[in-house]
This record gives C-alpha cells, sequence and structure tokens, in this order.
C-alpha cells in the first residue's frame, strides 16, 4: 500500500511539472503569435499609407506651388490649376479657407528660389487685400 501510494505521489509530481511546462509553453507561443499579429498589422498599415501618398499626391489639375507655416497648426499654400491661382489658409480648425485669388502671371516659374516667388506673391496678395485710403496708391 505504501508503494502504491508513492507512485501515486511521484506520477502526480510529473503531473504537475508538465502541466507548469504546457503553461509555459502556451505562454510562450501566444507572445509569439502576438508579435506576428503586430507585424502584419505593421506591413499592412505601411502598404497601405503609401498607396494612398500615391493616389492622394497625383492631382493632375492642380499643384501646390508653395506653402509656409505661420504656427504650429496654420499654413498659408499658394495653388495653381491652370490659368488660375489662388492664396489658400488652413488654420487651426483644420478648415481651409480662399483668402484671395492671384493673377497667374505675377507667379515666377520654378527657375527661381521658392521662398522668394512665395514672398513675391504673397506680398501682391496682402496689397490686394489691404483696404487702399484715400491719397494712396
Amino acid at each position: 500500500m505504501l508503494l502504491l501510494l508513492l507512485t501515486r505521489l511521484a506520477t502526480d509530481q510529473q503531473a504537475d511539472k508538465t502541466i507548469q511546462t504546457s503553461y509555459g509553453l502556451m505562454l510562450l507561443q501566444s507572445l509569439l503569435a502576438l508579435a506576428a499579429i503586430c507585424l502584419l498589422a505593421w506591413l499592412v498599415l505601411r502598404w497601405i499609407s503609401s498607396s494612398f501618398q500615391q493616389r492622394s499626391s497625383g492631382a493632375k489639375h492642380l499643384r501646390v506651388i508653395d506653402s509656409i507655416a505661420l504656427g504650429p497648426r496654420s499654413r498659408i499654400y499658394i495653388v495653381q490649376s491652370a490659368q488660375r491661382a489662388w492664396l489658400m489658409g488652413s488654420g487651426v480648425e483644420g478648415q481651409v479657407q480662399m483668402l484671395c485669388e492671384l493673377d497667374p502671371a505675377d507667379i515666377p516659374q520654378q527657375e527661381q528660389a521658392p521662398s522668394s516667388h512665395f514672398a513675391h506673391a504673397l506680398i501682391q496678395a496682402k496689397a490686394k487685400l489691404s483696404p487702399k485710403k484715400d491719397g494712396q496708391s
């Protein structure tokens, strides 16, 4: 009877070790599966974002000539389409507004430095927006 009890006790201890080993193995498998899922999700998101960027930059008739940041969340853009150009602004709320229409002839060609033609167009737009006082031209 004592032999039967010792045999049963030894068998129970082996079963406990097997259970503990299988829990460790299951934890390792779970962590590896989680890492694989995260890697797959990262690859899919990267592929989708690059695909979206290629489609969004494929405008045929519109192009942003230049832009400048006025603050952390506000910018001014010069946008051109065929024979027209606009000075556009985006603000804190994310709204885009047309500030004024520009004469496309006033926008220098790409040979000049980007900052100089933007500054030139901005000065002209400011002149159009500011009210003229009597006696000034």
